[in-house]
């Protein structure tokens, strides 16, 4: 968990939405996690598909998000 959250902090900075040296999971103990496989469920599939049935091939996602989802920099202008 602390590891997911560790790399969204890292990303924001690297796009320029935090401060360089400002993700507060830096010193918090990360404990051993056990590597694991999942699935979605029929229902998390479904909810899958219809989120992006609505943004459609452009993808509609806006700012940070969108921008990390389509693989863009936030220093990119639309």
């Amino acid at each position: 968990m602390v590891g997911g959250l560790s790399k969204m902090f890292n990303m924001a900075e690297v796009w320029g939405l935090r401060p360089d040296g400002s993700n507060p999971c830096l010193h918090v103990k990360r404990f051993k996690e056990e590597k694991r496989e999942r699935f979605l469920s029929a229902e998390e599939f479904r909810r899958l598909g219809a989120v992006l049935d609505e943004i459609g091939p452009s993808g509609g996602a806006s700012g940070a998000f969108g921008r990390a989802a389509a693989g863009q920099s936030s220093t990119r202008r639309r």
